[in-house]
């Protein structure tokens, strides 16, 4: 995933994110000379994280970042455009299978996350964006 800071924002940093079979999420972060950096490192998956996805709510407060792994789980996490560094992360929304993939909606409010078995579940913020995310499954019927 990557995130470029908004056109109006020259001070935030643009950022990159990653996982991989270490069971971590890091971000890394570009400085002024151009070279990306680790910026953080998140150990919360305990197996493969399979995909990584930046919301692209770039004129939003926050950055947001989407991880899954093949632990079964979905974490999301967002920091202060001008605090990163200091992430909240949501509760865990777990699933029955390993989650593959993420994909933001284009506006960034809904995020589906797609499971080893092809299932397809769309998620949203709960009443507060610590709490669980609200999952809810796609229809895999084609319309007549």
């Amino acid at each position: 995933g990557f995130c470029s800071p908004p056109a109006t924002d020259a001070a935030a940093p643009a950022l990159l994110a990653s996982g991989g079979a270490d069971s971590t999420t890091k971000v890394w972060s570009r400085g002024d000379n151009g070279a990306w950096t680790l910026a953080q490192t998140f150990k919360e998956h305990s197996d493969w994280v399979r995909d990584v996805a930046f919301s692209p709510d770039a004129s939003g407060k926050y950055v947001v970042l989407a991880s899954c792994s093949q632990d079964k789980t979905v974490v999301i996490r967002r920091a202060a455009r001008d605090a990163i560094g200091e992430w909240e992360t949501s509760t865990p929304v777990v699933f029955d299978e390993p989650v593959w993939r993420l994909s933001w909606s284009p506006c960034g409010t809904m995020l589906l996350a797609t499971t080893g078995n092809s299932q397809a579940f769309v998620l949203k913020q709960g009443a507060t964006f610590g709490d669980e995310w609200i999952r809810s499954p796609l229809s895999q019927e084609e319309a007549a």
